[in-house]
């Protein structure tokens, strides 16, 4: 379990610092797929922990929904750069 505590501090300061950092539109969403990528990969991993299986279900509907939301934002980030402020 100390592995899961770990990853999930791991996780959780890599969102941090995506979220914080203006970089991430401006890297045309290459940072936030990266991380994604590593959600994603977490959450196969921990799939079949009968434990893990309701936080692992949450987490990968919660990511798709941030990838959509963010997409949003970056498509009207384009319009008006007011959107990247707004958000």
């Amino acid at each position: 379990m100390s592995n899961f505590i770990t990853s999930l501090r791991d996780i959780e300061f890599a969102l941090f610092e995506v979220l914080n950092s203006t970089c991430t539109l401006l890297s045309t969403g290459s940072l936030l797929l990266g991380f994604a990528t590593c959600v994603r990969a977490y959450c196969a991993e921990s799939a079949e922990i009968p434990e893990l299986s309701p936080y692992v279900k949450s987490l990968t509907r919660l990511e798709a929904e941030w990838l959509e939301i963010t997409a949003q934002i970056g498509k009207r980030a384009l319009v008006s750069s007011d959107e990247v402020g707004a958000a």
